[in-house]
């Protein structure tokens, strides 16, 4: 879930020197938020760390929020990439399901800021009336790059619910998958099963990180919780 790639096809010239700039700037803002709370980040602690000036952050993004999403938006790119990879691999289709679950627990224990950065997406959208659905509804259906140079809060927050919603759409290709060669007999539909493993897996998650002394206390490990947790998704595949 680390890896940020955004294509620049289909962009002028000018539109593709002001996207890798957003690029680089993201890059640094990530490595800023790595090591701080979002609330101890300012506007101008980025400037700083992306060695420019306050108005220069200001030409490319409109506010913190859409800088820390935007980060979340690159990371998901490399995530849906690897997870495309898995859907058109050979395997079964349980296969995929659980090599799904595997990289998406390690995505979150290894890259601790996507799983912050999911969380503060549903607190913002929420507190905005499910902007990032109302926003995601009125886009048109054929969809055309934009060559926007700052986008507003409204529109990343769209950005990154269109990505969950290509995340869950790779998931159900791979549940279906498993419905069509046998290796998933779950009488639930695929839709329920793909929201069944992201709650096991978010749930577990975060009670690692509130629990990290007392599982360290009585030995149980990343590697033991993980096989656990894909044993315990296996299972549901089968009911």
């Amino acid at each position: 879930m680390n890896m940020m790639t955004e294509s620049n096809e289909g962009f002028s010239k000018s539109d593709r020197k002001h996207r890798n700039q957003r690029l680089l700037m993201i890059q640094a803002a990530k490595k800023l938020f790595e090591r701080k709370d979002y609330d101890e980040v300012s506007m101008e602690d980025i400037a700083d760390e992306t060695a420019v000036s306050k108005q220069t952050l200001y030409n490319y993004f409109s506010s913190k929020e859409t800088i820390y999403f935007g980060i979340g938006i690159e990371d998901f790119s490399g995530l849906l990439e690897r997870s495309n990879r898995t859907i058109h691999s050979e395997s079964t289709g349980r296969s995929q399901v659980l090599k799904l679950c595997e990289d998406f627990f390690d995505g979150l224990r290894e890259f601790p800021l996507n799983a912050e950065i999911g969380r503060r997406f549903t607190v913002t959208n929420n507190q905005m009336n499910g902007i990032a659905n109302i926003t995601l509804q009125k886009r048109t259906k054929k969809r055309h790059k934009t060559s926007e140079k700052k986008r507003s809060l409204e529109n990343v927050l769209a950005d990154y619910l269109e990505q969950i919603r290509n995340f869950e759409s790779i998931w159900i290709t791979a549940i279906s998958n498993g419905f069509k060669d046998g290796t998933i007999t779950s009488k639930l539909s695929a839709e329920q099963l793909f929201q069944y493993a992201s709650l096991i897996i978010w749930g577990i998650i975060d009670q690692m990180q509130l629990k990290r002394i007392p599982l360290e206390r009585v030995n149980l490990n990343d590697v033991k919780i993980k096989q656990v947790t894909l044993q315990v998704i296996e299972r549901l595949l089968e009911k």
